[in-house]
């Protein structure tokens, strides 16, 4: 079966460009990693200057948020940027890894302009995550958070530069709120984690970035995602000039249609 290769998703936020599903991808959503790396880059670049084409821009807009990559160099060296950012990817990016590969591979990326080193280390290994963060500039980031007990710790060993808790998974709104003053005390920015998840979990994320005092960032998934706008009675996901506004309506300001999630449950 050919795989299927989804279309580029680009948005402006601000003065930034956010890119999403440049990577080809097979049917069920995982990264093609061909046996020619330099053709698959070649691709995956093509695909990236149509993507900043058809949004009025050019390679110099390209700026790294979140997860994706950042670029503001002469276009006749990006192709350059492109195969050694895949490399790391390859190399490293499948697993964490030891104290000394995370930090190789942090300065690799600190050259080329990333923002942040997400999740390098085990969750449990605060002392490495203290080690990493010492010896590079790059920020370090952790969205592997399930409560403020254990933010506690990184803060402390001043492990973490960014730290991103998912609210689903770290003890709801009112522990994303303790866990955002607390980072805010020691000087820590605070990220909600968000990957795809519903519409209830990317609103909930929003309602906790705003109120956070140190906000770095609220991630944002570009792809399509059956659990978004698809299961509300009214979309609330849509981006207006790059900023994603924040239901204000009771609770949190968004309606579920509940026959829509029924269409979609699964029957044995």
């Amino acid at each position: 079966m050919m795989p299927a290769i989804l279309p580029p998703t680009i948005a402006r936020t601000s003065n930034r460009l956010l890119i999403g599903n440049l990577l080809p991808r097979d049917r069920d959503g995982q990264h093609i990693v061909g046996d020619d790396i330099a053709q698959q880059t070649d691709a995956v670049f093509q695909r990236l200057r149509d993507a900043l084409h058809a949004a009025g821009a050019s390679l110099a807009d390209l700026v790294r948020i979140n997860t994706y990559y950042v670029y503001d160099g002469p276009e006749d060296q990006a192709t350059r940027y492109w195969e050694k950012m895949t490399a790391v990817r390859l190399r490293y990016f499948a697993d964490p890894g030891p104290v000394g590969t995370a930090v190789r591979v942090g300065r690799e990326l600190e050259v080329l302009g990333v923002g942040f080193l997400e999740a390098p280390l085990p969750p449990e290994f605060v002392e490495g995550y203290a080690q990493v963060a010492h010896a590079l500039e790059l920020p370090v980031a952790n969205d592997l958070i399930y409560n403020r007990f254990q933010v506690l710790r990184f803060l402390r060993a001043g492990a973490l530069d960014i730290v991103q808790p998912d609210v689903c998974r770290a003890g709801g709104i009112t522990e994303l709120k303790r866990i955002a003053v607390l980072t805010d005390a020691f000087g820590v920015a605070f990220t909600p984690h968000v990957s795809i998840g519903s519409a209830i979990h990317f609103i909930a994320s929003a309602h906790c970035a705003a109120a956070a005092p140190n906000l770095h960032q609220m991630e944002y998934w570009f792809g399509q995602n059956p659990l978004g706008d698809a299961i509300l009675k009214e979309p609330a996901l849509g981006l207006v000039d790059g900023h994603l506004p924040v239901p204000q309506g009771p609770g949190l300001g968004i309606e579920v249609d509940e026959e829509k999630v029924r269409a979609l449950a699964v029957t044995a």
